[in-house]
């Protein structure tokens, strides 16, 4: 690192409330670790996954030493752009999910951050694609057990070969859901708003500008 670039680290991490984005090669994070140890005012987020090597003989050996920057609370990884990364280049790449599942269980939900290219996301990925693979996709960002409604998409194959993992219609769906004991269900604001009106019994119990979540009354 040299004089320049060490003085300015230091400035920003006496200012603090500053941060800085890396888009650091996998064999870069020990010099990144070295970073953060030695300016911890210094927030710091590494982007696209920290761009696991998916044409390397083994990724892995590589990938893992950004774990170590885990024990750094002001580091944050950038779960986003998965068509950077994959070899398939087709949606859903899986080739993807085990690298995103590894940075969710060393790091951590408060570790993660998401975003896109609004409001030009990428072509390769249209804005509600994103939105498709964070929701949908990386499923075990909920931890819980989900039961897809009016949805197939990429994951047709697997609901034909397990078709009670799934509910055909949102008509079925209001059917079964008065007599579960406790559920939740992620709803888009169009259909809140449709249930709302039909009185459908429901309890809100958080909603954001796109989003409402309700669980049986």
């Amino acid at each position: 690192m040299s004089l320049t670039r060490r003085r300015l680290l230091e400035q920003v991490g006496a200012i603090g409330g500053l941060g800085a984005t890396y888009m650091a090669m996998p064999q870069q994070m020990p010099m990144l670790e070295d970073m953060a140890g030695r300016f911890p005012g210094v927030k710091i987020v590494i982007d696209h996954l920290g761009k696991p090597d998916l044409k390397a003989a083994d990724p892995w050996a590589d990938f893992r030493k950004m774990f170590r920057l885990k024990r750094f609370p002001q580091v944050w990884v950038s779960a986003s752009e998965p068509y950077e990364i994959s070899l398939t280049k087709e949606f859903p790449y899986r080739d993807t999910y085990p690298f995103f599942k590894a940075v969710y269980e060393e790091f951590g939900a408060k570790q993660i951050i998401w975003g896109t290219g609004y409001p030009k996301p990428r072509w390769e990925l249209p804005m509600n694609k994103e939105l498709e693979f964070v929701n949908q996709t990386l499923d075990f960002y909920i931890a819980r057990t989900v039961t897809l409604v009016q949805f197939r998409d990429e994951l047709d194959f697997g609901l034909r070969q397990e078709p009670q993992l799934g509910i055909d219609t949102v008509g079925e769906w209001m059917r079964i859901w008065p007599q579960q004991k406790y559920a939740l269900a992620l709803l888009d604001k169009d259909m809140y708003t449709k249930l709302a009106a039909a009185n459908f019994p429901m309890q809100l119990v958080a909603n954001d500008a796109r989003r409402y979540v309700i669980k049986t009354p």
